[in-house]
């Protein structure tokens, strides 16, 4: 029997998803060298990436304050309640 162009195409009834998308295929190597000199596109200059890590740096350091003064509050309060 004849095919026809309506035959190859798939339409709802057979599971096709018109908004799914499709997996983009990965390189099988990697250039390390290469992705470990270059500046990622985001950051367009060099002030830009040092305020980047200056961020995260700070981020954590904020975090390590907190955890500290969170630990040293819960411990003078459990002695003041006398929880053991």
């Amino acid at each position: 029997m004849g095919s026809t162009s309506t035959d190859s195409k798939m339409g709802p009834a057979q599971g096709h998803n018109p908004g799914a998308v499709e997996p983009q295929s990965t390189p099988a190597s990697y250039d390390l060298e290469k992705l470990g000199r270059q500046r990622p596109e985001v950051f367009v200059s060099p002030l830009s990436e040092c305020s980047f890590c200056f961020s995260l740096l700070a981020s954590i350091l904020m975090a390590v304050c907190l955890f500290r003064l969170l630990s040293i509050v819960i411990l003078g309060t459990s002695f003041s309640y006398d929880v053991p």
